[in-house]
């Protein structure tokens, strides 16, 4: 079934040689430049009024042989405002030792009103045999915002209440548990290796603007099933950071055209809305559709995804550029739902029994909801699966 898709991103070998020092266990010594590296485990974001605190892991090529002081400093293209802030900075990595860590942690002061990017790199050592590799990105994300209901929503709400759905603990911000199964096999080497983790996160949830007396609908406005940060990493792989998508002409041609590189400053976005509580058995109906490249509808959760480069390059489309236009034809598209929700989830699409079948229930005395789905990506190796607990903010 799915297995043809596989062979989808690579339209193209890359055959390349690695010179990679063999050593054995007598002399298992590098004997290159230190470079010291920067990463981050899990999501590398941060919600400006959450106690979160980033880790993100330095690690060096191999042990210093002296004691070493490393200054770090934040910056961002879009803002000045002082929203972030390293807690433990400078740091000291002691002879012999070759790892460590950065503490990052927001200020709390809600200056944001839409997310930004944040540059974290070395600013100064005093050991100059170090090589610093690369800076490392840092997705900062304003605080929520509370929607207040319109009348008409607040109309519904007491009819809803009256026939005896009192469904008010549903709504407002829900923290949000998810644990996620990834099935591994994909045709990327990112996506090669099956992984299961769990991230908590925050979202905010309205009655939708489509919600009417017989259809109790609700929104989730922002991070829905606290799964944002998430897809977007997955996205990032499937486009400008994959293996095989920036190597062909159509994508180049698309990220000349929108200035879209690995390095470039983007907000991503992802909603949900009609999400249904069925009030006859506190069940809750997520399944929804989306228009696959070949105008087939497929049941999927209906996510509502948006990023800013796939919004410059859709700006260029719509004006009829030529090179817009042909590039995003030609598998060049940025659009976030080329990639993402590739399959049905209402069967098992890839007949390998992982698929779940989505199910989800709510809660009205405790506000509690609770999602079971899978979805895949282009470069996938068969579906994702997903469960996620919503709870209110007490």
């Amino acid at each position: 079934m799915k297995q043809m898709k596989l062979i989808v991103p690579m339209l193209f070998a890359l055959i390349g040689l690695s010179m990679i020092s063999s050593c054995t266990k007598e002399d298992d010594v590098y004997d290159g430049k230190n470079e010291l590296f920067l990463s981050v485990q899990g999501e590398n974001k941060i919600v400006e009024t959450e106690d979160k605190v980033l880790n993100v892991k330095i690690l060096l090529s191999k042990p210093l042989e002296k004691d070493s002081e490393f200054t770090f400093k934040l910056s961002s293209s879009t803002t000045d405002k002082e929203v972030i802030t390293i807690v433990n900075n400078p740091i000291t990595i002691k002879k012999g030792a070759k790892e460590a860590s950065l503490s990052i942690k927001s200020l709390k002061k809600e200056l944001l009103s839409k997310s930004h990017v944040f540059t974290i790199e070395l600013d100064k050592s005093n050991n100059t045999d170090i090589m610093f590799h690369a800076p490392m990105k840092i997705n900062v994300a304003p605080s929520p915002k509370a929607i207040p209901l319109t009348k008409e929503a607040e109309a519904l709400l007491v009819k809803y209440k009256a026939k005896g759905f009192d469904i008010s603990k549903c709504i407002g911000f829900m923290n949000v548990k998810v644990h996620i199964i990834y099935p591994g096999g994909g045709s990327d080497s990112f996506f090669a290796n099956k992984e299961e983790k769990d991230i908590e996160g925050k979202t905010f949830v309205t009655i939708s603007e489509n919600a009417s007396e017989s259809k109790i609908l609700l929104k989730m406005t922002n991070n829905a099933m606290g799964i944002e940060q998430y897809l977007y990493n997955i996205y990032r792989h499937e486009t400008v950071l994959s293996e095989f998508w920036p190597l062909q002409p159509a994508p180049q041609v698309a990220m000349r055209l929108a200035n879209y590189t690995k390095d470039s400053d983007e907000t991503f976005t992802c909603t949900l809305n009609n999400i249904e509580l069925q009030s006859d058995k506190s069940s809750v109906n997520i399944l929804g559709t989306k228009t696959d490249s070949y105008g087939d509808e497929l049941p999927v959760i209906p996510f509502d995804f948006t990023f800013t480069a796939w919004d410059r390059l859709k700006k260029l489309v719509e004006g009829k550029n030529l090179e817009a236009v042909e590039a995003n034809k030609q598998g060049g598209t940025l659009d976030p739902q080329a990639f993402l929700n590739y399959s049905r989830i209402d069967s098992d699409d890839w007949g390998t029994g992982i698929w779940k079948k989505t199910s989800a229930t709510y809660n009205m005395s405790t506000g509690k909801m609770k999602f079971t789905f899978c979805m895949d990506h282009a470069s996938a190796g068969d579906y994702i699966i997903f469960e996620v607990e919503c709870s209110p903010v007490k």
